[in-house]
Parts: structure tokens; C-alpha cells; sequence
């Protein structure tokens, strides 16, 4: 594939043009396993923006004219609520198996200094790895990837990175294992303006023992720090020449609504590529919608839709696909598991060991589920169901209860499919969970 197939390919392929600018200047084998695509980044020290850590993912496939199970992960993480594990199994033969695993180390500071990716064959066996090397500052210096042969690890990738002194990144070399000795790459240069912000990657590549320029991308910024524009170009030996741009547009939130990507052909810009991104009244998005340029008509491509919970958490995510006849079709669709992260501020109670909420069974459910809950002392006792917009559904409970562990039915046959809340007030205690009904 030559150089432009290549950005094209990256800018195709990406869920952002962010991504894929990156990507145009990381050029790594882009791996797109289920497993990896509906993996949530989770990876950035500690969560301390957060009150709540993801848990458990879990993908369903449409099948015809139903939703079947495809994949479960789950999210492990250490005292310091860095993510340790993501373990994710596949649905074969009507149970769940294992199929692929992350494990994440870290040191002292709770930088990653190591991912260690595995899947399972009878037994858990190494894939891949990736190493992390960080200054004094914090910044990653150094990254070293390797693949498992035989019973060895293979030296394939490495990087270094250089900054400045406001902690930029300005300079990453990237260097090929050739056998007994690293080969340079690529070397891509960073420029900021004096407002510090990047204006410019510059991509050259290692020729006769000389950097010779190849690619660059260069960033421009409206009056209020908005990116408007990204200009693609490519080095023919004398001169740069335009290869691909991608405009951004914004409401009046400076939400991104719309990018627009255009290739560079016979002289002229011609339509590529656009996204268009929709939000609520939180300023989150919900909507992402993706088409492609075909036969001087916008051609739908894929819509990604987001739903979150009351706490603010992204709860579902659905993604389709787009058929010319049949229009906008289901393909995927993820459920988001979160826990309270204790220790941290939050508007909520944390959970006292006197008192428990268990998680409905079955969940997901059709039509009905129990859900168990436990007090410690005679007391008044709420159970409500809420739907995802906060409103009320049904109420369970509404009297004094004694001490004790109690279950209460909960049937959903005349709802539509969703995500539900059910809410206990027992006192002072208050805790929510979610429960998903999928007819």
C-alpha cells in the first residue's frame, strides 16, 4: 500500500479523526478484534476524576431480529484504582469462555511500565508485550514492544520521546527490530505555537543514513482555541503536496458537531469523509454518525449511540451499520458496569456493611427478575424502579420492615427494552443499582 493509501486507510478506519491523526504517525499494526474495539480505555493513573470504576462490559451481536451474547469483560484494579486486568471472554456453544486478557503493572508513582497481552488456548498463552520507560517528570521516555515466538520475547517496536520544558512532547523516534539490532523508522517532530498549542507534526523517515522528510500534518485554531482545520501533506522529494484536509465545525457550546475530510484530487478538494456528532443538554455526546462520499451523495457509513446513567456514567453504547436499502441496521450494542469508588467524595452513601442492595437475578432479564436487599433493624423501607430519564416506574416497597434479608419480585412485561434503576431508602441509606430487561 503506498503513503497515501496508507492515511486513507488510517482515516477510515479510525472512530476519530484525533485517532487517526495519531495513528498516521505511529504506523503499528492496527489490530480490530472484537476484544479491542469494545474495549474501554481505561488506562491513565489513578481515576481521580471519577467516583466510579467500570467494571464489567458486556457486548451483544444482533442476530436477524434479536440480540445474542458476543462478549463480557471485566475490569480489575489495584489498591490505587489503576486498572491491573481486563479479562474478556467470548460466548461459544451457549456459555461463556475465556478469550483474551491485559494485565497492567506499575510502579511506585503509578506509572504502566508494563502490558503483558494474552489469549486462551486450553491454558492462558503470551502474545504480546509492551514495556514503559518514564522521566523525572513523569513523561513516558521510553516504549519497547515485543511478540511472543517459541517460548522467547521478540523484540519488534520501540520508541523514545523527548520533551520540553513545559512537559511537550517535541521529538519520537521510532525504531524496527531487524534481527540483532535496532533500525530507525521514523522520526516525527512537534511544534507548538506561543500559546502552546500544537501546530504541526513533521514525519521523517530514515534513508540512507539520513531523516529525510515524508509526511506532515499541520493544525489551525480559531480566536477561541477551537481546531478548525488539518492539513495533510506529503513530501514528493521537492516540494509538500496536498493530500488530505479535514475541516471541524462547532455549535455554540464549542461542542464538535462535524468534521469534514477531503481528498487532494486533480487539483481540487473533493468530499472523503464526515462525522457528525450529536449531544444532550449536558454538553455529552450521544451520537455519532459517520458517512462516506459516493457517487456525489453522502452514504451513511456507521452511527455509534450513547446513553449514561443518572450518575453521569456512560451505560450503553449502540452501534450500526448502514445499508443502502434498508438504511441504519443494529450490530452491536454494549452494556457499561460501574462500581463506587470508596474513598472518594461522592453524593452518594457508601454502601455500610449493615445494610445491602445485591444486584437483580437474572440480569439481563425476560420478563422478570428478584431482587434481594438486607436490613439490620426495624426500620421504613423504599424500593422504587426508575427508568433512565428518573422516572418513576414502579414501587416495591413501601412499608416498616424488621431486620432481615428480604426478596421482591420484579416483573417487566408490559415495559420496552432497557436499562432500569432500582432505588433503596432505608433511613439515611440510599443506594441505586441498574438492571437490564431484554425482551
Amino acid at each position: 500500500m503506498n503513503k497515501i493509501g496508507y492515511i486513507l486507510c488510517l482515516l477510515l478506519i479510525s472512530k476519530s479523526t484525533i485517532f487517526a491523526q495519531w495513528e498516521l504517525l505511529n504506523p503499528l499494526p492496527i489490530t480490530e478484534t472484537i476484544d479491542q474495539v469494545f474495549a474501554v480505555p481505561m488506562l491513565s493513573k489513578t481515576m481521580e476524576d471519577s467516583s466510579y470504576l467500570l467494571v464489567e462490559a458486556l457486548t451483544l451481536q444482533w442476530r436477524l431480529d434479536h440480540w445474542e451474547n458476543e462478549l463480557k469483560q471485566f475490569y480489575n484494579y489495584n489498591s490505587q484504582n489503576n486498572l491491573i486486568e481486563r479479562l474478556a471472554e467470548g460466548w461459544e456453544n451457549s456459555t461463556w469462555r475465556n478469550r483474551s486478557r491485559d494485565q497492567y503493572t506499575y510502579d511506585s508513582n503509578n506509572d504502566n511500565i508494563e502490558i503483558l497481552y494474552q489469549y486462551y488456548d486450553n491454558s492462558w498463552v503470551n502474545d504480546r508485550q509492551r514495556g514503559f520507560l518514564y522521566d523525572l517528570q513523569g513523561n513516558k521516555a521510553e516504549a519497547i514492544y515485543k511478540s511472543w515466538e517459541d517460548t522467547i520475547w521478540i523484540n519488534t517496536h520501540r520508541f523514545f520521546y523527548t520533551y520540553n520544558q513545559l512537559n511537550n512532547e517535541i521529538e519520537r523516534v521510532y525504531q524496527i527490530w531487524d534481527q540483532n539490532n535496532w533500525l530507525n523508522e521514523l522520526n516525527i517532530i512537534y511544534t507548538y505555537d506561543v500559546e502552546n498549542r500544537l501546530i504541526e507534526k513533521l514525519s521523517k523517515e530514515w534513508s540512507q543514513a539520513n531523516w529525510v522528510d515524508d509526511l506532515r500534518i499541520i493544525y489551525y485554531y480559531d480566536s477561541i482555541g477551537n481546531q478548525i482545520e488539518e492539513f495533510i501533506e506529503y513530501w514528493n522529494g521537492n516540494m509538500w503536496i496536498n493530500s488530505y484536509k479535514i475541516n471541524f465545525n462547532y455549535d455554540l457550546h464549542n461542542n464538535l458537531i462535524e468534521e469534514l475530510g477531503e481528498n487532494w484530487e486533480n487539483e481540487n478538494w473533493v468530499f472523503d469523509r464526515k462525522t457528525l456528532r450529536s449531544y444532550d443538554i449536558l454538553d455529552r455526546v450521544i451520537e455519532i454518525q459517520t458517512y462516506n462520499w459516493q457517487q456525489n451523495q453522502w452514504i451513511g457509513e456507521y452511527k455509534n449511540s450513547r446513553a449514561y446513567d443518572l450518575q453521569g456514567n456512560l451505560y450503553q453504547t449502540l452501534f450500526q451499520l448502514f445499508d443502502e436499502t434498508i438504511g441504519w441496521y443494529n450490530f452491536y450494542l454494549t452494556y457499561y458496569y460501574y462500581e463506587l469508588v470508596v474513598g472518594v467524595d461522592s453524593n452518594y452513601d457508601i454502601l455500610p456493611e449493615d445494610k445491602h442492595l445485591a444486584q437483580n437475578y437474572p440480569n439481563p432479564f425476560n420478563p422478570s427478575t428478584s431482587i434481594q436487599y438486607t436490613v439490620s433493624r426495624q426500620q421504613f423501607v423504599v424500593l422504587k424502579v426508575y427508568d433512565v430519564l428518573g422516572n418513576e416506574i414502579a414501587t416495591l416497597v413501601n412499608q416498616e420492615k424488621s431486620a432481615g434479608t428480604y426478596e421482591i419480585k420484579f416483573d417487566a412485561s408490559i415495559l420496552t427494552s432497557g436499562v432500569y434503576f432500582y432505588t433503596l431508602e432505608a433511613g439515611s441509606f440510599i443506594e441505586t443499582k441498574k438492571m437490564i430487561f431484554l425482551r
